[in-house]
Order: C-alpha cells, then sequence, then structure tokens
C-alpha cells in the first residue's frame, strides 16, 4: 500500500494491486472513501467520490480538505500513479502541513 500523504490527520494512499480508472483512498480515523481523479488532456476536470466497502465516508469537513490537496497536488498524484504502477517504483510518504 503505497502511502502519498499525510495531512491534518489524513492518509492518502494507492492499494498495490489497484485498478484503473485513476483513483486514490482517503483514510481518517474509521473512515474511508475512494477519490476518482477524471482528467483531460491533463486537466483535473472532476474528482468523483464513492464509498469504500466496509469503511464510514469521511466527514464532510474531512472530504472537503482532502479534495482540497488532491486538487492542489493532481499532477503529483497522477506522477506517482504512473510510475508506482508502471515501475513497481515507490515514493516515500510526504507529511503536508500546508498546502
Amino acid at each position: 500500500m503505497p502511502k502519498l500523504y499525510e495531512y491534518l490527520g489524513m492518509i492518502f494512499l494507492f492499494y498495490s494491486r489497484d485498478h484503473l480508472p485513476m483513483h486514490l483512498h482517503v483514510r481518517y480515523q474509521e473512515c474511508e472513501e475512494v477519490a476518482e481523479l477524471i482528467f483531460t488532456k491533463q486537466q483535473l476536470i472532476r474528482i468523483r467520490w464513492r464509498s469504500a466497502p466496509g469503511f464510514s465516508d469521511l466527514p464532510p469537513r474531512k472530504k472537503r480538505q482532502a479534495e482540497e490537496l488532491i486538487r492542489s497536488r493532481h499532477q503529483d498524484i497522477s506522477m506517482k500513479w504512473a510510475i508506482f504502477f508502471n515501475t513497481g517504483k515507490r515514493s516515500p510518504p510526504e507529511q503536508i502541513t500546508e498546502l
């Protein structure tokens, strides 16, 4: 499970056996949701959220904060997805204190 970021108590990660479309999992305490990144020509146009089986959804405030981080880091997330799922190489996780 490659962990990408820690931010405001949330953990952003890929599952090792994930699949397309590009997405990441966001965990906070006992909650987890999946954020699917929808692109057009390298431009992030939408983040589609869905529940993660067996988990409660993120609290609304945490979901908004997670979306802010994803929007600010979408190019980095895309690059890390490509590197991990094409080569298996993991990037060290980042502790983020502000956007």
